[in-house]
């Protein structure tokens, strides 16, 4: 268990062993999304002096995505490939971003949540933002995804379709108000977060209600962790955004 937590924490602290290596989070034990849902999904390529990286977003409205801020540092370039599914994708589909939105607290802290700004509108539908009140309950179940394999035995090969996976509502394991974050948790039987695609769009009766977040290591190995974005603050800053 120490050398996994050793490992895990280089990978937090940005260290890459390859030149091209996911170190975000992809989903194990997932399955081919429908056809017909998320197609305001959105596929991030990070490019960094480090290697290649990877991660997911969702549309909202036409041209704001919504991701993790851990995606992105300064001075890397970061590209959205749009209609990935249920695909194929085409070249033409592929946006580079110039701006960005980062959200920080009132103290100054940097919180784990991003919206990027596509150049040119999108010809494909937005996610839904839910009318924020309620938060997903104890054991209701949400849907995360991501360009994730599905076994051990392909650990590390992207997977050419967008993978579903669900999980129920579940007491964080961590505290993460210590790290400023505002946060909801899932888990289930044979669905793990692993190396891939965080910032993906978690669902809850067809609205997009988190963020998925990368999280901190813990003995809760398959815990996943959301990024909160009913939080007030959080869909106050979020509408704001998006609006202009």
């Amino acid at each position: 268990m120490g050398g996994i937590t050793c490992l895990l924490l280089l990978l937090w602290a940005g260290v890459t062993v390859s030149t091209v290596l996911d170190l975000q989070k992809r989903l194990l034990r997932g399955q081919t999304c429908k056809s017909t849902e998320r197609l305001y999904h959105v596929e991030l390529t990070i490019i960094t002096s480090k290697g290649i990286f990877y991660c997911g977003g969702t549309l909202l409205k036409n041209q704001w995505i919504l991701t993790a801020k851990h995606c992105w540092n300064e001075g890397e370039t970061i590209k959205a490939r749009l209609g990935v599914h249920p695909g194929p994708y085409k070249p033409a589909d592929e946006q580079t971003i110039k701006r960005h939105e980062i959200f920080t607290d009132a103290d100054g802290k940097v919180h784990d949540i991003l919206l990027l700004k596509l150049p040119k509108p999108a010809n494909i539908g937005p996610a839904s933002l839910p009318v924020c009140g309620t938060h997903p309950p104890l054991k209701a179940t949400v849907q995360m995804a991501g360009h994730s394999y599905t076994s051990e035995k392909t650990k590390y090969k992207r997977s050419d379709t967008l993978q579903c996976a669900n999980v129920k509502v579940v007491q964080c394991a961590v505290n993460y108000t210590e790290s400023h974050q505002h946060v909801f948790c899932g888990a289930d039987a044979g669905v793990t977060s692993v190396p891939g695609d965080s910032g993906s769009g978690v669902v809850y009766e067809g609205k997009i209600y988190g963020v998925t977040h990368e999280g901190y290591p813990t003995d809760h190995e398959t815990q996943n962790s959301f990024m909160d974005i009913c939080h007030k603050d959080y869909i106050q800053w979020i509408n704001q955004i998006i609006a202009t």
